[in-house]
């Protein structure tokens, strides 16, 4: 079965790299463009990884950590952060968050690459409901 990612992020040139380099691999990729959306998107698709920028429109990426933290369904989803800032406290705050790696942009989509396929194959059998269990 395929994992499911979603990446969050507004910036389209984001989006088509990281869709190219995980969607041509093991992986369906699902995309939101601001936090409201993906809170919306996790929620019903019930991702097993979530991409997340740190800077968009109305809700940015640390609200969005911290809103799919306090939700039942996405408590435990991983999350790496995908942006451009990288200072310590941006990295002290994604630790707090419970991220699992934070990238700097630009970065490398081979590393990218690599670093979901570990962090994916380090998860234990899914234990959660399917997103129809839920609804029912």
């Amino acid at each position: 079965m395929r994992k499911r990612i979603l990446l969050v992020d507004d910036d389209q040139a984001v989006q088509r790299l990281v869709t190219m380099t995980l969607g041509t691999n093991d992986f369906e990729v699902a995309v939101a463009s601001d936090g409201r959306t993906a809170l919306e998107m996790a929620e019903s698709q019930l991702p097993d990884l979530v991409l997340l920028d740190v800077m968009m429109p109305d809700m940015d990426g640390f609200a969005v950590a911290r809103a799919l933290r306090s939700r039942p369904e996405t408590a435990n989803v991983s999350i790496i952060m995908l942006t451009a800032r990288g200072s310590s406290d941006d990295l002290a705050l994604s630790k707090s968050l419970g991220v699992r790696e934070h990238f700097i942009k630009p970065f490398s989509p081979l590393h990218l690459l690599k670093t979901v396929y570990a962090i994916l194959e380090s998860m234990p059998p899914s234990t959660r409901p399917a997103a129809a269990e839920l609804a029912g």
